[in-house]
């Protein structure tokens, strides 16, 4: 229950802060680099104001040059980075860029002029129960109007 109570300062109430770095905090940009898929934790869904991803299985991959890739899925599948990357490679010229800085992502979509989706971004650096482990990130979606929480995420690398 401590560590739990540990989880909802560091992600919902601090999220700003980066006070507990031996739990975790903001990520270097070569710990988000990867291909990561969305682990669904009911915490973390009972928080949501919205949904704006609505399937249950979601991938993505944040690449070194900037791109950002996602997909969603009702279907459950354990895809490799190879098909992943198949996948991906689909959409290069459609692909959106991210931009980290600190515990904030920002992410700009091409086919959107003028709009992009500020995330807090927390990387967990220990195992805080069996569900959030080691390497997890939890983002957090803003509301445009107040920069407020209003969706997170959970998602965990894929090897």
């Amino acid at each position: 229950m401590r560590k739990f109570k540990i989880f909802i300062l560091c992600v919902f109430i601090f999220p700003t802060l980066i006070f507990c770095s031996d739990i975790g905090g903001a990520p270097k940009h070569s710990e988000i680099i990867g291909f990561w898929k969305m682990v669904n934790n009911k915490n973390l869904e009972n928080k949501n104001k919205v949904n704006p991803w609505p399937l249950p299985y979601q991938w993505f991959a944040f690449y070194k040059n900037g791109d950002f890739y996602s997909m969603m899925s009702s279907k459950d599948e354990n895809l490799s980075i190879n098909d992943l990357e198949e996948t991906f490679s689909i959409l290069k010229k459609e692909a959106p860029t991210y931009n980290l800085k600190g515990q904030f992502i920002s992410i700009k979509y091409p086919n959107l002029k003028n709009s992009y989706q500020l995330w807090g971004i927390n990387i967990f650096r220990k195992d805080i129960n069996k569900n959030i482990k080691k390497g997890d990130l939890v983002m957090s979606l803003a509301r445009a109007k107040d920069g407020k929480a209003i969706y997170y995420r959970l998602m965990r690398k894929i090897k």
